[in-house]
């Protein structure tokens, strides 16, 4: 099996192949509610956009300088592009996604972008107080208002101790936001909320925000937040999902 090259550049150069080669494989309509098309758009600015705030998501977590690593839990992982480069980068990633259909196709035809990142079929498989992190990046948004308040409580019980990190990111939906996402071709229907709407139910469900970056211009052009929150007041005593497998669309 070929191994993922030392040099990060080569590292997202074949990434965009793979995700070039997923566009021609699956319709837009299939894609668009991934970050597929995003990371892989034609237009360099866009794929600038989204590798910063995965940047920015790796920033926040701080470096995988755990003597055992710092292991972290990528949540509604896609394509695994995230989870990759976080592997690359040194810690010890794990990954779900309601609909695997991406990850495994491109586990299969490029092994060596997914090579170390384990997979978790359903949320009933992913273990209890094994996580140093979690990430969910441009995830949240697409719950309904109920199995959003799940995942918030759900969450605590998957980090390993209160200083437990969950660094989330998702769109500002702010009017100039959603004309550039016209413009790119996107639309945005599958979105339920902004990111202001789910830290505000992040904050109620029991956890503190702690830092936040926004991306690309604080205030002026917020197209993103990327925001760590840690738990707020102690661990939760749930064991697991109480609830089902449900769509992140």
């Amino acid at each position: 099996m070929a191994r993922v090259p030392s040099d990060f550049s080569m590292l997202l150069a074949q990434w965009l192949t793979a995700l070039q080669d997923a566009q021609r494989h699956f319709s837009f309509k299939r894609l668009e509610e991934t970050a597929i098309p995003s990371y892989a758009h034609r237009n360099p600015a866009i794929r600038w956009l989204f590798r910063r705030r995965l940047a920015e998501v790796q920033k926040l977590l701080g470096p995988p300088n755990y003597a055992q690593g710092v292991r972290v839990l990528d949540f509604g992982c896609g394509s695994g592009f995230a989870a990759s480069l976080l592997r690359h980068s040194g810690y010890a990633v794990a990954a779900y996604d309601i609909d695997p259909t991406f990850f495994y196709w491109i586990g299969k035809r490029y092994p060596q972008l997914l090579e170390g990142i384990e997979l978790y079929r359903s949320l009933k498989d992913i273990p209890t107080a094994a996580f140093d992190a979690i990430i969910a990046a441009d995830v949240l948004e697409h719950l309904d208002a109920g199995r959003l308040e799940r995942e918030i409580l759900w969450f605590k019980s998957l980090l390993s101790g209160v200083s437990g990190k969950l660094v989330v990111s998702g769109p500002s939906e702010t009017p100039l936001y959603q004309i550039g996402r016209r413009l790119a071709g996107f639309h945005g229907h599958y979105h339920e909320r902004s990111i202001y709407q789910i830290a505000e139910s992040l904050k109620k469900g029991g956890w503190k925000r702690i830092r936040t970056k926004r991306i690309p211009i604080p205030v002026l052009c917020e197209a993103f937040l990327i925001i760590l929150f840690q738990p707020d007041g102690g661990m939760t005593s749930a064991s697991g999902p109480a609830h089902r497998d449900a769509d992140m669309a």
